[in-house]
């Protein structure tokens, strides 16, 4: 699934819908923190993605985690993917976004740079 300009033609913010893993490193003085997020849609320029929750107690941790993440603050992303022709994206964004839903917390990451890696992805999703 694309998400187009108003005028048709795909742009570096075309979004491409991307259900893969998107895996957060959260630091976390003297460690970092590992987190596990379903991917939404993914562009160029940033990607959204899923915390999820379920049950009283997977809620209470999604709170507690949801409380480690900050906006504007920077973080290191892997996108994974079912390609095995293609490397995985390890990206360093900034959380823009985070909105909570009835799903969990979908939160939003722009990218601070370009990366060859992540285009190769968005070109692979692009052909799809």
């Amino acid at each position: 699934m694309r998400e187009s300009g108003a005028d048709g033609q795909e742009s570096p913010e075309t979004r491409y819908a991307y259900g893969g893993r998107v895996r957060l490193l959260v630091p976390f003085d003297p460690w970092r923190l590992l987190l596990t997020l379903r991917g939404l849609n993914v562009s160029a320029r940033s990607v959204s993605a899923l915390l999820m929750g379920s049950g009283a107690r997977e809620d209470l941790t999604l709170a507690e985690t949801a409380a480690l993440l900050v906006e504007g603050d920077p973080y290191d992303l892997q996108i994974e993917h079912e390609s095995d022709a293609l490397p995985t994206p390890f990206i360093r964004a900034r959380l823009v976004s985070r909105n909570r839903t009835g799903a969990g917390l979908e939160l939003t990451f722009a990218f601070e740079a370009p990366d060859g890696d992540l285009l190769g992805l968005i070109a692979e999703l692009a052909g799809s």
